[in-house]
């Protein structure tokens, strides 16, 4: 941040949820929500004032997974499928919402996906990250704010990952 401010009140919960719905099955759930603002006013007040939400914190966010195992063959590999929604609230990049140069990034989600097979000394994971290749903007950076273009960061686009472990 470009300055310092006068105070802060981070107010939060965040919840969660696992179980295992049936043999193989588990489920989870990761909530959060969260009341961060300024609780005064900035020494500069257009630079912040009472009540300001605090930049790039969402007010809410979540996290669903699942994931099945099951044996496989001859009982001596365990294959699996899983799959992690996310979900970020929107941000905004300044404390003045009224700042000329706040933007108010967009809310998202994500999906992955995962596939595998587990031995006792190995196992091996096709993984797909951002399964619907969301771009929204996560981050924004000025090096000279109206005088250099904005900077724009997105998500991670579509990854695929082919891991294999080894265990000694």
């Amino acid at each position: 941040f470009r300055s310092n401010g006068g105070g802060a009140d981070i107010l939060g919960l965040e919840l969660e949820l696992a179980a295992n719905l049936r043999p193989g099955l588990e489920v989870g759930l990761l909530a959060n929500w969260n009341d961060a603002q300024l609780s005064e006013d900035n020494p500069i007040p257009e630079s912040g004032l009472d009540g300001d939400r605090i930049p790039y914190t969402p007010e809410f966010s979540f996290t669903l997974r699942a994931e099945q195992t099951r044996p496989l063959f001859d009982q001596k590999l365990n294959g699996f499928l899983g799959a992690d929604l996310n979900y970020v609230g929107d941000r905004n990049t300044e404390l003045r919402p009224t700042n000329p140069l706040n933007l108010e990034l967009d809310s998202y989600s994500l999906l992955h996906v995962r596939a595998g097979v587990e031995a006792d000394t190995w196992s091996a994971m096709l993984s797909v990250n951002n399964l619907l290749d969301d771009d929204t903007v996560i981050d924004v950076f000025r090096i000279l704010p109206g005088l250099t273009p904005d900077g724009f960061i997105p998500l991670q686009p579509r990854t695929v990952v082919l891991s294999v472990n080894k265990f000694f």
